[in-house]
């Protein structure tokens, strides 16, 4: 392939992620802009992959964040947990 141009699949297997979740993020007018058929395969150009690797970008960026967020959660119940327990058995 055309180093401007990767497959869906290439593209997918970069950002590690399936040819299905590329698809589900990108709207048809993206799809207009960004993909073209080449034999039976669909390329997307520089724009369209630079876009798709942003927005796979921010979702592990909000992963990372609600991953931490709910370690918080955790150590928080287990410091609550502990003060109860210790009121208790006093």
């Amino acid at each position: 392939m055309s180093d401007n141009l990767k497959t869906i699949k290439e593209l997918a297997d970069e950002l590690g992620v399936s040819k299905t979740a590329i698809n589900k993020k990108v709207t048809d007018r993206e799809r207009k802009l960004w993909f073209a058929k080449i034999g039976n395969k669909f390329v997307i150009n520089e724009d369209g992959q630079k876009s798709i690797k942003r927005m796979f970008e921010r979702v592990t960026e909000n992963q990372e964040s609600q991953t931490e967020n709910l370690r918080n959660n955790n150590q928080n119940n287990a410091d609550i947990k502990y003060i109860l327990d210790t009121r208790i058995a006093s």
